[in-house]
């Protein structure tokens, strides 16, 4: 909403809210109703992660609330859309910090994105992390099964996204990049 808050909206021809269908995930993800502040939400199925403007994040996800009662500095959040158990950071030190540490990374090797420096901006794949440069080049790390990884001659790049198999980035001419496929 304007003030920052989260409002949970479901959608259907009323079943939503009787309350004998109301489900776990339902319930759950009413939890973010609470939160205050909030600049930014990623997550799926009553999963919701939300970034606070000063730079904290919350949780529907009891079990994971102790996880990010330390965690600050945080300027984005980003995760796939079916993979919300794999939430990473964008931090305010430039650098990418994988928040819950799911062994997807590791598997993956996406865990490789915390090496980064100087990170403007992310973006996360199904099984790939790519990280846009404050210098306009990219980087990219973990699975490269379609190519998606494929990225380290982009430069100017202004904006950068992915897709289940994919990176795209568009430079600062228009021209839009992409690695990998879209299918």
């Amino acid at each position: 909403t304007r003030d920052n808050q989260v409002k949970i909206k479901t959608y259907g021809k009323g079943w939503a809210d009787a309350p004998d269908f109301i489900t776990e995930e339902m319930e759950r993800a009413r939890k973010a109703e609470q939160w205050t502040d909030v600049v930014q939400i990623v997550g799926n199925d009553g999963w919701i992660f939300g970034l606070h403007s000063d730079g904290t994040v919350s949780t529907t996800v009891e079990w994971y609330e102790a996880l990010f009662a330390d965690v600050t500095g945080v300027r984005k959040l980003a995760s796939y859309e079916n993979r919300a158990q794999e939430i990473y950071g964008l931090m305010e030190d430039h650098t990418v910090r994988n928040l819950l540490g799911g062994e997807d990374a590791v598997s993956t090797g996406r865990t490789q994105a915390e090496l980064w420096e100087n990170v403007a901006d992310i973006a996360v794949g199904e099984s790939h992390i790519a990280g846009l440069l404050a210098d306009g080049t990219v980087v990219a790390a973990g699975s490269n099964h379609a190519g998606q990884c494929e990225v380290e001659d982009w430069e100017n790049i202004v904006y950068l996204a992915a897709g289940r198999s994919c990176t795209l980035g568009i430079t600062a001419d228009g021209d839009l990049k992409m690695a990998g496929s879209l299918y």
